[in-house]
């Protein structure tokens, strides 16, 4: 998201102006920005995401804050994991709970013990 399309929203937000969807996309593309490694900072965890985005309401609809939360629990599909084999890999499905039972194994990466 550019910074000039970041203001537009939050001057339309003040408004009351923003679309549903808007609204949505708006949480949606800072989980997704956040989750990635960048050159300023590495990867965010979905808590410190969830955190980051509760901490800033007035930045973000609490609805489609906390329906994004509840849809997608505490480890959305695509989270880097631990497995209880130790091997890390990325969560590709969950049931109807939130619980990962499924997942894709990262080759030759273990996690580290602590």
């Amino acid at each position: 998201m550019s910074v000039w399309m970041a203001v537009d929203i939050l001057k339309a937000r003040t408004r009351g102006d923003l679309s549903e969807l808007a609204k949505a996309s708006a949480v949606v593309d800072v989980v997704e920005a956040m989750r990635r490694d960048r050159a300023d900072r590495p990867a965010k965890t979905a808590q410190q995401i969830y955190r980051h985005l509760l901490q800033h309401p007035h930045h973000f609809d609490m609805r489609w804050i906390k329906r994004y939360i509840e849809h997608f629990k505490a480890l959305p599909v695509g989270s880097l994991a631990c497995f209880s084999s130790q091997q890390q890999g990325w969560v590709l499905r969950l049931d109807d709970k939130g619980n990962p039972v499924e997942g894709a194994a990262c080759p030759h990466r273990r996690a580290a013990h602590a």
